[in-house]
């Protein structure tokens, strides 16, 4: 049975023993998540391009019930209203091509992804330190590592 979900609903959700997810019939693929610590935060799921599912957390409930100025962002406290715009806007987002879950660990890094170790790998030569089974005539000790 799916029942509506407004403010004053999600007011009342109590947590229990276990994470419970409520979805919001409103908006496609939009989770109202109620962890056993009674946090309570709104969640998208839905595939990413690469065809595994990608779940987003969008940010906790906001039960102030104020309105924000701005568009919403990630990681804010979100009311009801919000959390359907920002996951509209990740519809939007994922239909025109992109992945919104690779653009948001873009964005928290605050850079361009860096090159994944392959990459680097193929770029820059390897040194690999090797251990001459012979003492060096220079110092009585034992085996002496190297670069090569």
């Amino acid at each position: 049975m799916i029942t509506k979900l407004t403010d004053r609903a999600v007011l009342r959700y109590k947590p229990g023993a276990k994470r419970r997810r409520i979805r919001d019939p409103h908006a496609k693929s939009l989770f109202l998540v109620i962890e056993p610590s009674g946090i309570k935060s709104w969640q998208i799921r839905f595939r990413r391009p690469t065809g595994q599912i990608g779940k987003l957390t969008l940010g906790r409930f906001d039960a102030s019930g104020r309105e924000l100025k701005d568009d919403p962002e990630i990681g804010q406290p979100l009311t009801l209203a919000a959390a359907r715009q920002l996951a509209a806007k990740v519809h939007r987002e994922r239909e025109l091509g992109r992945d919104p879950i690779a653009d948001h660990k873009a964005r928290k890094r605050g850079s361009v992804p860096k090159l994944s170790i392959a990459a680097r790998t193929r770029s820059q030569p390897r040194r690999v330190l090797t251990l001459r089974a012979t003492p060096s005539p220079n110092s009585g000790a034992g085996p002496k590592p190297r670069a090569c």
